[in-house]
């Protein structure tokens, strides 16, 4: 017996990943079963195909293959892969037949759930400023950067002398009914006795916060910091947005995320009464 997924051969014992996929989407690997003996291959499982382990409900066989094949012949079946959760997913794939030497034929599964990022070149590492639109009145303020990075290999580069400036992003298509999670690294330079500040605000429009929720930060180290902050969304915004400007001096800015996060549990008792 052989084993293939992915049209790549995998050993008894082996490990199959089926890479990064997005929360909730639908990910479907072809493999196949070959009778490489000189005898009838029979699959004794029931199942034919079994998984098992942890995270076994993500994973499942959508598509099974024969249960007898003639010597040189082959069968395909699909493994299909979704999950609700983010994290690393870890399951087994299991196949038991009549082969004295590989049964059952077992073969590790992985799989890694990313939450997508609602903000677009959120790392920084896209070529140009498409998806970024100065905030204030001077124009030349924002500049990918490969001076400084928290990740990747460039930063967005914010000059604010004597004034405050920044960038934003429009359009973000956060939910009504949803919670989230806003954060980014920065890094803030001196400016001789002056008070470097950076300030971020959410919301419909780019001059408050739709939550009251307004942040900034003063410069105190030369490290890259790290902001963040939780918000829920109760109504859907044609135009969600994100500022992050500074205030009389100049910084980076890189790896700014917006991600869906669960909504607490109990934090009440008895909120009804």
């Amino acid at each position: 017996i052989n084993i293939s997924l992915g049209a790549a051969p995998i050993a008894n014992a082996g490990v199959f990943s089926l890479g990064s996929v997005g929360v909730n989407e639908t990910r479907d690997v072809q493999g196949a079963v070959e009778n490489t003996g000189a005898a009838n291959l029979s699959l004794s499982g029931n199942p034919l195909i079994a998984i098992a382990g942890p995270d076994a409900a993500a994973f499942q066989i959508a598509a099974m293959p024969a249960a007898e094949l003639l010597p040189g012949r082959r069968s395909d079946f699909i493994v299909r892969f979704t999950s609700a959760a983010a994290g690393e997913k870890n399951a087994e794939l299991r196949i038991s037949s009549n082969d004295p030497d590989d049964s059952p034929y077992i073969i590790a599964l992985r799989a890694t759930v990313a939450v997508p990022n609602l903000i677009r070149d959120g790392t920084m590492e896209a070529a140009g400023l498409a998806d970024w639109q100065k905030w204030g009145a001077n124009a030349n303020a924002m500049e990918k950067s490969s001076v400084a990075a928290h990740g990747g290999s460039q930063s967005m580069h914010l000059t604010a002398i004597g004034t405050h400036a920044g960038f934003q992003q429009l359009r973000i298509p956060a939910q009504n009914g949803r919670r989230y999670r806003y954060s980014f690294w920065y890094k803030l330079l001196p400016n001789g006795n002056n008070v470097v500040k950076i300030e971020t605000n959410l919301g419909p429009k780019s001059n408050y916060d739709f939550e009251g929720r307004a942040a900034s930060m003063v410069r105190r180290n030369d490290a890259w910091n790290f902001y963040s902050r939780e918000f829920s969304i109760a109504q859907n915004y044609a135009d969600f947005r994100a500022i992050i400007r500074i205030r009389n001096g100049e910084g980076y800015v890189d790896d700014v995320v917006i991600e869906e996060i669960a909504q607490p549990q109990g934090l009440v008792l008895d909120p009804d009464m």
